[in-house]
C-alpha cells in the first residue's frame, strides 16, 4: 500500500479523471484497486476520444510523480 502522501496524490489523480469523465456523459467508473504498488482504474466508455485526451493530460500533469500507463 502507498504511504499517505502518495495515496492522497493517487486520489487526486482519480478525482481529476472523474471530473472530466462524468457518468452522465457516458463514462462510467466501474471500479478500481490499489495493490502491489499499482492503482488500476476501470471505465466503461461510450467513446474513446475524450478518455484518450483526458488520460494524455493526466499523464502530462502527473508523470513527474508516478509512472502512469493507460490502455484503451
Amino acid at each position: 500500500m502507498p504511504n499517505e502522501k502518495d495515496y492522497k496524490l493517487l486520489d487526486n489523480i482519480e478525482e481529476d479523471i472523474m471530473q472530466e469523465l462524468k457518468d452522465s456523459d457516458g463514462y462510467l467508473n466501474i471500479g478500481g484497486q490499489t495493490a502491489k504498488g499499482d492503482r488500476d482504474i476501470y471505465f466503461a466508455c461510450k467513446d474513446f476520444r475524450k478518455p484518450s485526451n483526458v488520460f494524455f493530460k493526466i499523464l502530462q500533469n502527473y508523470s513527474n510523480a508516478f509512472e502512469i500507463e493507460y490502455d484503451i
